[in-house]
C-alpha cells in the first residue's frame, strides 16, 4: 500500500483541503486488543491514527496529536469516541474520559488497557502532561452541554468532545474545533451544521444519507466521507457502528 498523507486538522487561518470520497470495502488494520501492553514505541509517533476508508479503498488517515492542543468535536455518541480512543491506545496515548455515565465506557476501560485508559466524573483533569511519545486524550462526554472548548489545552493533547445531540454549546463546539466529526446526522442537524461551519447546501442531503459505519470529516469548509472499517477486534468490544448509546 503506497504512502498516504494524513488529514491535517485545521491550522489556525488555513483551512486544510481536502476530497470528498465514499465508503468502501474494508481490510482490517489495527493491533489486536491483547497485543496492546507488548506495543512499544521505539521511534517518536507523528500523532497520526487511521480513521477509515474512502472510495476506492483509500486509507484516511487523521493527524490526531500535534505538537500544540487540538481540539476535535464529534456530534455522535459513545460508540465512535470509543473507536477514537482505542485507536488512539495503539499510539501510546493516555487516554482520559470525563463522564457522568462510566458504564457506558466499560468496554474501554478492561483489564488490557489498566493503567491506560482513566474514566473519571465530569470536571476531573489527567493526572499527567502529553508528550510526543505519550500523547494524551481528553474526552469530554458530558452530555448537549459540553466544557468550552476554548478552555485550556496543551502540546500533545487532544481534547474529544462528544456532542450526543446539538444545542447552543454545542454548535460553539463544532464552530472552535480544528477537526469536527459527523456521525448519522438528522435531517435537522445537518441544516445547523452547514450553517455553523459554511458547508455548501449539498451536504444537507449528504449528511443524513450515510451508513451506520460511515463519518464526514470537516476541515476547515471541505468534507471529506469515510467508512471506519471496523476490525473484528473491535466488533468484538463495542459491537457494530450506532449512533445511538446503548
Amino acid at each position: 500500500m503506497s504512502a498516504v498523507s494524513p488529514v491535517q486538522v485545521r491550522p489556525a487561518g488555513r483551512p486544510m483541503t481536502v476530497a470528498v470520497g465514499g465508503p468502501t470495502g474494508l481490510p482490517d488494520h489495527l493491533v489486536a486488543r491483547e497485543t496492546l501492553d507488548q506495543l512499544t514505541i521505539s521511534q517518536p509517533c507523528d500523532g497520526t491514527i487511521l480513521l477509515g476508508f474512502a472510495a476506492p479503498w483509500r486509507p484516511v488517515p487523521v493527524r490526531l496529536f500535534r505538537p500544540e492542543p487540538t481540539r476535535v468535536t464529534l456530534l455522535g455518541g459513545t460508540y465512535i469516541a470509543s473507536l477514537f480512543a482505542f485507536r488512539a491506545l495503539a499510539l501510546g496515548a493516555l487516554v482520559h474520559v470525563a463522564t457522568p455515565r462510566p458504564r457506558a465506557w466499560r468496554p474501554l476501560a478492561g483489564r488490557e488497557t489498566a493503567g491506560r485508559v482513566a474514566i473519571q466524573p465530569p470536571g476531573s483533569r489527567p493526572p499527567v502532561r502529553g508528550s510526543m511519545q505519550w500523547p494524551v486524550l481528553i474526552v469530554n462526554d458530558t452530555g448537549p452541554e459540553p466544557p468550552d472548548p476554548r478552555a485550556g489545552g496543551a502540546p500533545w493533547q487532544t481534547t474529544l468532545t462528544v456532542l450526543p445531540e446539538l444545542t447552543d454549546a454545542g454548535e460553539t463546539a463544532l464552530s472552535h474545533a480544528d477537526l469536527v466529526v459527523l456521525h448519522r446526522c438528522l435531517p435537522d442537524e445537518a441544516a445547523v451544521v452547514c450553517h455553523v461551519l459554511d458547508l455548501d447546501r449539498k451536504h444537507t442531503r449528504w449528511l443524513p444519507a450515510g451508513p451506520e459505519d460511515g463519518l464526514a470529516l470537516v476541515t476547515g469548509h471541505q468534507v471529506q466521507y469515510v467508512c471506519v472499517g471496523v476490525t473484528p477486534e473491535e466488533y468484538r468490544m463495542f459491537g457494530s457502528p450506532t449512533r445511538q448509546d446503548r
